[in-house]
């Protein structure tokens, strides 16, 4: 044992309270650097949040307006389709009901339909 050991036995003989106090004091001095420590590791994760809140604010954006695009390019799709579908039937309406084998060969030839 060393003289500082014995010594601090000696004290705690004679004075019980004040080795309590100086553990209560070291206690308290660790969960004072623990609390300083828990502080800025909340401060750096409150800025963090903030940083995961903004891109969460953004994604949600772009979602809304690649949504409003996705729509659009369907209602014009939809609207393409109609009018193709129309054409079609026009176009079905519009070509003379031919034998099959006559003034069609023909046109397709070069040749103009007689009366024409």
């Amino acid at each position: 044992m060393n003289g500082a050991t014995r010594n601090e036995g000696l004290e705690c003989l004679r004075n019980p309270g004040r080795i309590t106090q100086q553990r209560e004091h070291d206690a308290l001095r660790l969960a004072a650097a623990e609390h300083q420590a828990l502080q800025v590791r909340w401060t750096y994760d409150v800025h963090a949040l903030e940083g995961v809140r903004t891109e969460l604010a953004a994604a949600r954006t772009e979602l809304v307006e690649e949504r409003q695009r996705r729509e659009h390019a369907e209602a014009d799709t939809l609207r393409a389709t109609v009018r193709l579908s129309t054409l079609e039937q026009l176009l079905a309406q519009l070509r003379p009901a031919h034998s099959v084998g006559e003034p069609e060969n023909a046109i397709a030839a070069g040749a103009m339909p007689a009366g024409r």
